[in-house]
């Protein structure tokens, strides 16, 4: 399966998932081709279902499945055998996935996909991955797979631009601003603006519409 034809599918029913109001469709999605290698790892498909890398730790009771992976200890990359849940359907994966990150990822904003993964990776009490670049690799995903993960009528054209072209500092100003409603951006060098798109010229300027 192609990964366009995969992201399609798998948003498909993150967004079904999303209605529960516990996660971002698109932040997730991305998050599970960056876990899964876009579907490809023996973890995330069929009879495993896992998309997400989710332990068979706590108070898991279901079907469990050891499979090798890497882990970054001390700033190191160790391979390590470990015990991980296995579902029965994908929609069983995308609940579990909901109820943790409700439980114990109170910064996992589900009202923007790049403040979702924020909350996943970045900030809050714990880290989903040990991989420190596991941020970095989500939000690629989802810049550059925008197209099919949040449409442009769903978030701004700002949001898809910053993604390609900032540093994930001035990514992260953007979206507070987005998210508290300010009417100006106040982003690192040059960037003291708002944000509009230049239909006939093709070009993006980061501003923000009032």
């Amino acid at each position: 399966m192609s990964r366009e034809r995969w992201l399609q599918e798998t948003v498909s029913g993150a967004r079904i998932a999303a209605l529960s109001g516990k996660i971002n469709a698109a932040g997730a999605v991305a998050h599970a081709a960056n876990e899964t290698g876009y579907g490809s790892s023996q973890l995330g498909k069929p009879p495993h279902h896992n998309l997400f890398g989710v332990k068979a730790t706590g108070a898991w009771r279901g079907r469990t499945v050891d499979l090798p992976t890497w882990e970054v200890i001390d700033g190191k990359r160790v391979d390590i055998v470990a015990s991980w849940r296995s579902y029965e359907s994908y929609t069983e994966c995308f609940e579990d996935y909901g109820d943790i990150i409700s439980r114990l990822y109170p910064y996992a904003d589900p009202r923007h996909p790049i403040s979702f993964l924020r909350g996943l990776f970045l900030t809050g009490p714990r880290r989903w991955a040990t991989d420190p670049l596991a941020f970095n690799k989500a939000a690629v995903i989802l810049g550059e797979w925008w197209d099919i993960l949040d449409p442009p009528m769903t978030s701004g054209e700002a949001t898809r631009f910053v993604l390609h072209h900032f540093h994930r500092r001035d990514v992260l100003a953007l979206l507070d601003a987005h998210l508290q409603h300010e009417s100006q951006l106040v982003l690192k060098g040059e960037f003291v603006t708002r944000y509009v798109r230049d239909e006939a010229g093709g070009r993006v300027d980061v501003r923000r519409k009032v």
